[in-house]
């Protein structure tokens, strides 16, 4: 029954909804104020109560209707996420908005083919409000007829359509956005504004807030030093500059991120925590960490769940083959343990989440810890020991007593977020020890610097390891070749050009370069005999010759040679 609401639902023709009755004639477009006035409040109540009449309920409330939204998604995509996955997904969003019926445009090249930009045209006013909301306003070359370019055609608002006059929406692409709004990224405070004006503060903030989203930011920064303060992103693992703001505004802005992370400012103490900003009716989180000194302070947010979250599907996620094979089989064993390492922001709990879901549709009973938790995922039982961390000194609660509780709960997997103490090494191998698959993440730059710490940092015995170490998994994101403009090198793989795509960097976006060694059981550790074994020499030119990576990147991953991005 629900699966048949989908399908009449995935049928609708949105785009028909939000068109005019008539088409306006060229001669007579907008002549006057009464033909201009379109009431889109009926509009958008109208395409709501045709979802309802369609899924025969009653409730007609927002909240009804992006669960309606979420679960098409999740079913029809295979994405855990729903949404907020299928946007960061180019192909996948493209084939979203056609079959909505909508025009979709992944570059601006060929959206200039069609309809003339008039951004220009508006007033000062206008104009800073499309800049925020990422909409541009177009004319249609043949007709003439005013059409509205937007990205999110999911979370439309009648308040910001009413504010233009259109016939029509057509969606942008990323690459539409980044020719547009990427040659002028800086986010200016003007000099004539003012810094104790809450609206403009506002507007700061939600632009910031906003273009980190949708331009894929993994960490967003704001640092202040004597003179003024900075702010710059952290967008496929590259520095990007987003411009200075007044001291004053920055210290407004810091005072604010700390109250939504439920902490109180200083000017001495460290802070941690975690904020949820709000963006297109999702929720989205970012792990806040404050350092303050006397003078300065440098603030950042990493964002742990949005755009820049793609499907936990081991086939989506840009690994070799033979790699996906291996990892399939770690998921296979009963008990043991299972190790990602890596460098921060390596990608480490992405790659756990895509096996836990495989696990999950097993019917298994999977219990994770997470210090924040990053993705809300209902298959799980999920402990997120961040709502702990205000609670009394004598009342510590951590990994080890954690693993502790979740021993008595009949559980068959269990997702240790991070093994970083001996402590939490014991109950490591304890859980495994009582029958367990135990998944956990560490921070090591290979597969045998892994073993390496578990016995000299962590103290963990070695007869424990042979007994329980399944596997491991030691990886790093490499830069991936523009899809748009690479070209072949002529040696089995492409080379980088450059476009407006790309920023004309030549690059887009990041692939994993994993070593992944499974062992034979009680032989944990031993690396001259393994079951499977993806070296990182083998993972480089698996990349290369699938023509993701340059030669030049993976000659110098193979030599063991830092990648300095140029």
């Amino acid at each position: 029954m629900l699966k048949d609401v989908f399908d009449k639902y995935k049928k609708m023709d949105f785009s028909k909804i939000l068109k005019l009755k008539k088409e306006t004639k060229k001669s007579s477009v907008f002549k006057s104020d009464e033909k201009q006035k379109i009431d889109f409040k009926d509009i958008i109540q109208k395409q709501k109560n045709n979802i309802v009449k369609f899924i025969n309920k009653k409730e007609e409330d927002d909240k009804t209707l992006t669960i309606l939204i979420e679960d098409m998604i999740k079913e029809k995509y295979s994405l855990t996420g729903g949404y907020g996955d299928l946007i960061a997904n180019e192909t996948k969003y493209a084939e979203f908005v056609r079959s909505l019926g909508y025009e979709y445009y992944p570059s601006y090249s060929e959206l200039s083919q069609v309809y003339q930009d008039t951004s220009f045209q508006l007033t000062e006013e206008k104009l800073e409000f499309c800049t925020t909301m990422y909409i541009i306003t177009l004319e249609d070359k043949k007709t003439k007829n005013k059409v509205l370019g937007v990205r999110d055609v999911v979370n439309l608002d009648f308040e910001v359509l009413s504010k233009f006059y259109f016939t029509k929406i057509v969606v942008l692409g990323e690459g539409v956005l980044s020719s547009v709004f990427g040659e002028d990224r800086e986010i200016v405070f003007g000099s004539n504004n003012d810094t104790d004006n809450d609206e403009e503060i506002n507007k700061y903030f939600d632009k910031m807030m906003g273009q980190a989203i949708l331009l894929g930011a993994s960490d967003i920064h704001i640092q202040k030093t004597n003179r003024f303060a900075s702010l710059w992103f952290r967008i496929d693992g590259i520095k990007v500059d987003m411009g200075t703001m007044p001291i004053a505004l920055a210290k407004t802005l810091k005072r604010r991120l700390v109250t939504m992370a439920d902490q109180e400012d200083s000017d001495y103490e460290s802070i941690n925590g975690v904020i949820n900003y709000e963006y297109g009716k999702k929720n989205i989180k970012f792990r806040l960490g404050l350092i303050n000194s006397k003078l300065n302070f440098s603030l950042v947010m990493r964002m742990i769940g949005g755009r820049g979250v793609v499907a936990h599907n081991l086939r989506g996620l840009n690994y070799p083959a033979e790699t996906v094979d291996i990892l399939d089989n770690l998921t296979k064993y009963a008990n043991g343990m299972i190790l990602i390492t890596g460098q921060v922001g390596s990608g480490k709990t992405h790659l756990m989440y895509a096996l836990l879901q495989q696990l999950a549709k097993q019917q298994q009973y999977v219990v994770t810890i997470e210090d924040p938790v990053e993705y809300v995922d209902e298959s799980f039982f999920q402990i997120d020991l961040s709502e702990y961390a205000s609670a009394s000194e004598e009342f510590k609660y951590g990994y080890p007593e954690a693993v502790v509780d979740i021993l008595r709960q009949d559980s068959n997997i269990i997702l240790i977020g991070e093994t970083r103490e001996p402590e939490t090494a014991s109950q490591l191998v304890n859980a495994s020890n009582l029958g367990q698959l135990v998944f956990s993440t560490m921070h090591t730059n290979s597969a045998p610097a892994t073993v390496s710490r578990m016995t000299s940092s962590l103290g963990i015995n070695e007869g424990d390891i042979v007994d329980n170490l399944r596997g491991i998994v030691s990886q790093r994101l490499v830069r991936k070749l523009c899809e748009f403009c690479k070209e072949p090198d002529g040696e089995g793989g492409n080379k980088k050009v450059g476009c407006e795509e790309c920023s004309h960097t030549g690059f887009k976006d990041r692939v994993p370069i994993a070593e992944v060694v499974r062992f034979k059981i009680g032989y944990g550790g031993d690396f001259e005999n393994p079951a499977q074994y993806m070296t990182v020499e083998k993972a480089c030119k698996a990349q290369y010759h699938e023509g993701l990576i340059t030669k030049e990147d993976a000659d110098a991953i193979i030599k063991g040679e830092e990648v300095w991005y140029d």
